[in-house]
């Protein structure tokens, strides 16, 4: 049987880091781990860090040389019935500067005659994007701090838009996705046959994957603990960023003074928020979601799954 590379791009909060830890794990002589390494300082350098920055556009020119040798090489090792696992999460994310039709056309590109299978985690949208807010809620901009209901149509939301993202995959001329349950995955009952299907080089062993990157919540689990707002959040809001630059402060000594102070002061402590998706929002998430639970209940029933 020919060999395939199994691209697995999250989404965040979805057991991404957990299940990284678990394909490096994995070992046989026909497998190669080459997706993200945990903690990720150990990435420097890595192929998984290379094709990060070339699907990011941060790539360095010196650096595409070396991403070239790394296709090449998984190239040959899954001609030779090998299977590569390569894990990114940051590569379901969308941003202006690099939208995810733009990534995932690209890795098309790059993987070009090397057969593929996309992996995607499939977990509840309505309690990931709650997750995934908080864990990213010191780099958002300050009106959607204030404002979870925006975040939730926001275009960083849009990796728990299943149905949009799987036809942007299959767009791009990728084969459509295999899923992986997230509820398999909290269980611990994830095996090998669930990834890799008629892949698996381990007879459905058991894959042993841990708990990683949990947010806080409220005793009662209702609520997540989302940090304070500071004052450099206000000055952000009335644009204060942007006033000073036509003043002559942009870089002056005491402009990053006032930057540190306002980042220092706190209008509120850290507190519990209960985060409420849309309902309107909720409907368009968990009706991709419930779609596609129902395609792989009928793949299960018709025989065609995992």
């Amino acid at each position: 049987m020919a060999g395939q590379v199994f691209i697995h791009i999250g989404p965040p909060k979805t057991g991404t880091t957990s299940l990284q830890m678990a394909f490096e794990t994995l070992s046989h002589p026909s497998y190669a781990y080459e997706g993200t390494l945990q903690p990720r300082e150990r990435n420097l350098g890595s192929a998984s860090q290379r094709l990060h920055d070339e699907l990011c556009g941060e790539i360095e020119p010196e650096e595409r040389d070396a991403l070239q040798s790394d296709l090449n090489r998984i190239s040959e090792f899954v001609d030779g019935g090998g299977v590569v696992v390569v894990s990114e999460e940051i590569l379901s994310l969308n941003s202006p500067e690099r939208p995810f039709q733009m990534k995932i056309d690209l890795l098309a590109e790059l993987l070009n005659g090397i057969p593929t299978t996309i992996l995607l985690t499939l977990r509840d949208p309505v309690v990931a994007i709650p997750s995934f807010y908080q864990e990213i809620f010191q780099s958002l901009p300050t009106e959607l701090k204030m404002n979870f209901p925006q975040f939730c149509s926001d275009s960083r939301a849009l990796c728990f838009d299943y149905l949009e993202m799987q036809d942007m995959i299959v767009k791009s001329g990728l084969p459509a996705v295999r899923w992986l349950d997230f509820a398999k995955i909290e269980r611990n009952e994830m095996t090998t046959r669930d990834v890799f299907g008629e892949h698996d080089l381990w007879n459905t062993l058991p894959i042993k994957i841990g708990a990683a990157n949990r947010g806080a919540k409220s005793p009662d689990g209702k609520a997540r603990i989302i940090p304070s707002l500071t004052l450099g959040d206000v000055a952000d809001l009335v644009g204060l960023k942007q006033i000073a630059p036509l003043v002559g402060l942009s870089n002056s000594r005491f402009s990053r003074w006032v930057v540190t102070w306002l980042k220092r002061g706190r209008l509120s402590r850290a507190k519990s928020r209960r985060l409420i998706v849309p309902l309107e929002r909720e409907m368009v998430l968990r009706g991709g979601y419930n779609t596609i639970l129902k395609d792989i209940a009928n793949r299960q029933i018709d025989g065609r799954w995992p």
